[in-house]
């Protein structure tokens, strides 16, 4: 299932979300991490969503609360 919701919390490399068309709240859900890019000498960290952000969320079928951030909106 694939879901569309806001960031509320973050732990580390972990966010909670916001899914509004159903008014619940994730459990942590761990944000896929994405390889640093090193363009010249500037090293760019790996995309982490921001508290308020809009994210595309995973999760495996049926009630599966396990789910994954895959990427921003």
């Amino acid at each position: 299932m694939i879901r569309i919701g806001k960031v509320t919390d973050i732990d580390g490399r972990s966010v909670r979300v916001h899914f509004p068309d159903a008014d619940i709240v994730s459990g942590w859900l761990k944000v896929v991490s994405s390889a640093p890019n090193v363009e010249g000498d500037a090293a760019v960290t790996p995309w982490m969503p921001s508290i308020g952000d809009n994210v595309l969320c995973v999760f495996g079928e049926g009630f599966n609360p396990d789910g994954y951030v895959i990427g921003g909106l």
